[in-house]
Formats: structure tokens, sequence, C-alpha cells
């Protein structure tokens, strides 16, 4: 029965909808913790800290050297994107999950004796983590149709956690007066953890809703977990506040267990294929593809590798979704830097480069409005990119500019159409 289960494809579930993934070759490039103020705001920053008497192995080496992007960095991805458009003439988008809160441990006198916790919302961004540059920088981006900000979260852990543990920690609060975002068992402190009052929750995530879409002039659409974990009851919280399209549910982690056994697995399995079956509200997306050249031993075969699953999520019938995180793009090493851009050019490069595997770069948004109804409408700076990867006519509504009436678009089959702004509404 179990054998019967997978063959029909419950366990090993597909895409549902009117699209043929496997023709249609999208590629989605979901990359996290972008606006996170940490690890660190200066190269020399660490020079004087003994991260071992804080953190002892929790975090990759690569990590510690991170830092928050500044607009050099936007503006380098922006014109790769740029230079590499899909097969429809429409350019490779990067979604960027946002952290839109940061806290720094700052002095309240004038003689810095005495330390409170300040809160900044982007784009407010603690002292030590000025960057001028920056938002300048995504707004062009925005601007380019290659820049689609997305929800992470507010922290990326217990903001409780940090207060209470580099309070008993003098080495903690050395690195805190330092602008370093290490603290006793950060790795294993969860923004969303079961103790945690759920109206805080539900106050930091209508907060950080808010201050996003006033940042970037529309509301999330999609959430990032930060680490991963998650349960039923945020997903309620994330849907009731319009987060309709959940990432990487492959790669979902319990709150309530650090130890996961082998029939831990089987239950996540099978619990994500009932949720696919049965959920009507969520769309929920799989990263089916790493792109993490600055983590990798072999960063050139690990490209390929990406490639390589990004095929095979074709011919399996799923649109490629590639995850990529910050820390490849945003780095005080510059040799860590140059390999993270040079893994995301390969890729780039050699799907672009192959007639018969040149894809279209779609961003959440699309995707899940492609899996609902074959169509999708998205924003591209000053123009509008509808598409109809079904094998049928069909039309797209899309709004007026006087904000109260509707266009409609009849596509043909399999197409994709640009709309300039502004346009002129039919009757």
């Amino acid at each position: 029965m179990i054998g019967t289960a997978f063959a029909s494809g419950f366990v090993l579930l597909k895409p549902r909808g009117a699209v043929d993934w496997t023709a249609a070759r999208a590629v989605v490039i979901e990359s996290d913790d972008w606006g996170l103020c940490g690890f660190t705001p200066s190269r020399g920053a660490l020079d004087s800290i003994d991260i071992e008497a804080i953190c002892p192995g929790e975090f990759p080496p690569v990590y510690l050297y991170s830092t928050l992007e500044d607009g050099a960095t936007v503006a380098r991805l922006a014109d790769l994107l740029s230079a590499h458009p899909g097969r429809d003439g429409v350019p490779a988008v990067f979604q960027p999950n946002y952290i839109m809160g940061s806290l720094s441990y700052a002095a309240s006198t004038p003689d810095n004796t005495d330390r409170i916790w300040r809160r900044a919302i982007l784009p407010s961004l603690p002292e030590k983590y000025g960057r001028d540059d920056l938002w300048p920088a995504v707004r062009q981006a925005i601007a380019a149709g290659v820049w689609w900000p997305e929800y992470h979260g507010m922290w990326h852990y217990d903001p409780e956690d940090r207060r209470t543990t580099v309070a008993g920690n003098g080495e903690a609060q050395d690195a805190a007066r330092l602008g370093l975002l290490i603290f006793p068992d950060g790795a294993r402190s969860y923004e969303l953890a079961l103790d945690r009052d759920p109206e805080e929750l539900i106050a930091e995530l209508r907060e950080g809703m808010g201050a996003f879409a006033k940042l970037f002039g529309r509301a999330p659409q999609s959430v990032a977990a930060p680490d991963y974990a998650w349960d039923r009851l945020r997903e309620r919280m994330w849907l009731r506040e319009g987060l309709r399209i959940i990432q990487a549910k492959r790669e979902q982690r319990s709150l309530s267990k650090l130890e996961v056994t082998i029939w831990d697995r089987i239950w996540k399995v099978c619990e994500r294929s009932w949720r696919y079956l049965t959920e009507k509200e969520i769309v929920y997306l799989n990263r089916n593809c790493r792109l993490e050249g600055a983590q990798a031993e072999d960063s050139s075969r690990h490209a390929s590798t990406c490639i390589e699953s990004v095929q095979r999520a074709w011919r399996s019938g799923e649109p490629a979704i590639v995850g990529t995180h910050r820390v490849n793009y945003a780095h005080f090493d510059p040799e860590t830097v140059d390999v993270g851009f040079a893994a995301l050019v390969h890729v780039l490069d050699q799907l672009g480069g192959d007639p018969e595997h040149e894809p279209i770069y779609l961003t959440d948004v699309e995707t899940a409005q492609l899996l609902r109804s074959g169509t999708s409408l998205r924003s591209s700076g000053q123009r509008l990119v509808l598409r109809n990867l079904t094998h049928s006519r069909r039309p797209v509504r899309l709004p007026a500019t006087d904000g109260r009436s509707m266009g409609i678009v009849w596509l043909s089959p399999r197409t994709t159409h640009i709309i300039d702004l502004p346009y002129a509404a039919a009757d």
C-alpha cells in the first residue's frame, strides 16, 4: 500500500495546475537574509573577540565575516541580472527576502558605562551599519525589474534570547558593543519559537509587514521563515495577515525537536504531501536547487550541480527554485564575494547559452499565480509582465490607472506580453 502511495504521487507530489512546467523551463531565485544587520559591521570587529567563548562551533566560519549589503553589492547584482534575459526577453529577477528589524547595544550615557538595546526598523539602520548608498541602489534595481523583495522576518532570532544571554556573558557584551550579531546559543534561537507570546509575534509581523510596504511600495506576499523553523499555527498567522505563499516547505524544521529521527523525516514527507493535497489558501514552494558557491569546497562543481538540479526539476515537471543566501554576495572577504558572484554568473550563462534549456525567470508571486490559474501578472519597473503558460488562449485582468475599472488582455498560449506604463485600460 505504501508503494502504491509513492507510485501514485501521494508522497512525491508534482505542482498542481494547468502549466506544463517541463516545457515552461521556469527559474525562481530566492535569497535569504537581506537587510539583516550582521554578522559583523566591519572587517576588524571580530579581531578582539573570542568567538569560541560565546558560541562555540555554532556558525560556519564563512558567515562570521558576512555583513549587511551595501549599494555596490545591490548594483552589481542588478547589472548581472539585467545582462541575462530569459528566452522571453524579461531579465533574470532576484528575490531578496528581507529581515526588517535590528537591535543595537547602544550607549545610554555619555561615558558609555550604561547600555540599552535600541530597535531600528528598515529603512533605518544602526549607526555601525550605516549604508548611505543602499536604498538608492535598491530603488534602481526595483525600477530595472530585477529586484523583487519579499518577507523573511523581523529579527531572525528571539530578541529576548539575545538580551538575556548577552546580559550574562561578558564576552557577548563586548561583541554586542561592537555591533556583532553573535550571542550564546544564537544558532538555536528561533524568531518563531514556541515559547514566544503569540500576540507579540502578531504585533511584530504587522509592524514588519507595514514597514516593508512603506519601504518597497507594496505589501509582501511570500514568506521564508527564519531558520526554516515554523509550524501550522505560524502558517495561519501569516495567512491572516496576507502572506499566502510559503517558501522552502521541504526545508521546514520543527520548533519543538532539535534531534530528528528517521520517523520524523517520514512523517514530515507525509505531512507535506497532505498539505499539498488539502491546502486551498496557501501555496507551498520547494527549493529544489542550491547555489551556495561561497560555502562549497569546489564552487565550480557546485555551480554545475545547481544547473543539473535545475534541469532535473524541469524534467520532473516542477519550476526550478534556486536558494542562494546573502552570504555569497555581501562579505568582507573579496575572494568569497568573487566566488559567490562567479557561481551565479556560471549558472545564468549556462542556462542562457543553451537554446534547448533557455529559461524564463519568475518570482514567487508569478509562480503561485501560474499554479492557480495558468496566467500571471507582475510589475517590472515601468512595465507589466503578463504570462500565459497554458495551452489555450486566456484572459489576464489588470488594474486600470484610475484604480476603479479593470482592463483585460487576452494572451495566446505559452506567451509573455509586456505592457509599458502608464497604459490605457479597456472599457
